[in-house]
């Protein structure tokens, strides 16, 4: 069974310690995003139409909103992975640019120093319950990331949809984030954007890089962990206000796409410093 050892948010983003054993459906975020490897059976994460390995040897680094599916367990065991999720305002604020630390590569070699690096942070993790303690090792840990895979691209992920050149998906990208509670299907929207169902599927994934199923449930996994982890809502509600027609259906929809149940991720969270979440 997969499990959370420790969840931790902060103005950089948010990090956790998993035991994986299960696979997990093609999914985006709208963050940067490294996945570390610190023990048990070797995964497989799907980056794209290319298959990599998460091991000893291979930090998986995703970009923002780049689809990508994960598999662990494929033999029985069980994967220690230490799972970063990367906040474009953190990066800026500490100096890297104005980027959110899109990757060019997304297998990075461990270097001696990536290697180091992750031993100091699985430590910290497991027996820090403040989160500010982490900040030193993110950054150093997704500076050398970034450095391993061959830099930092000038690209903010609200430029790019502010950039994106026709009117219709630009509509259709609002329309998703307003009705997000009201749970409209992508074919209403394209109805609304004046488009025929496969071609605004086409054009949407051409210009934000995911599907418009893919990026709706992006955007119902986000707003999921902010309630979990910054408010008092219970689990029930928050899984109401987001559309799910019942806490079955909302738990399904997030263990699959996080890896374990939202109360159990709640129980967990820690945000800021050290301010546990009952």
């Amino acid at each position: 069974m997969s499990e959370a050892i420790a969840v931790h948010h902060g103005a950089y983003g948010r990090c956790g310690l998993y035991k994986l054993n299960k696979s997990l459906p093609t999914h985006a975020h709208l963050e940067s995003h490294l996945i570390f490897f610190l023990g048990g059976e070797a995964a497989y994460s799907k980056v794209g139409d290319s298959v990599y390995t998460l091991d000893n040897e291979t930090v998986i680094a995703v970009n923002p909103l780049q689809p990508h599916s994960g598999e662990f367990g494929r033999h029985g065991g069980e994967s220690l992975v230490v799972v970063m999720y990367i906040k474009p305002a953190w990066v800026a604020e500490m100096g890297s640019g104005d980027s959110p630390l899109r990757f060019e590569k997304n297998a990075i070699s461990v270097t001696p120093e990536i290697e180091n690096l992750i031993e100091q942070f699985g430590q910290q993790i497991r027996n820090s319950s403040n989160s500010d303690i982490l900040l030193p090792l993110i950054y150093r840990l997704t500076q050398a990331c970034a450095l391993q895979s061959a830099g930092l691209e000038k690209q903010l992920l609200g430029d790019k949809l502010a950039q994106l050149s026709d009117s219709r998906i630009v509509k259709s990208v609002r329309l998703l984030h307003h009705h997000l509670r009201d749970d409209v299907p992508p074919e209403h929207i394209a109805s609304e954007v004046g488009l025929s169902r496969p071609h605004f599927y086409k054009l949407f994934r051409e210009h934000v890089g995911v599907t418009p199923s893919v990026y709706q449930n992006t955007l119902k996994i986000d707003a999921a962990i902010e309630r979990l982890t910054n408010s008092d809502l219970p689990v029930n509600s928050i899984g109401h206000e987001l559309g799910f027609a019942s806490p079955a259906s909302f738990s399904r929809f997030f263990t699959a796409n996080v890896g374990i149940p939202p109360i159990a991720y709640r129980r967990v969270a820690s945000v800021e410093a050290g301010k546990a979440l009952a």
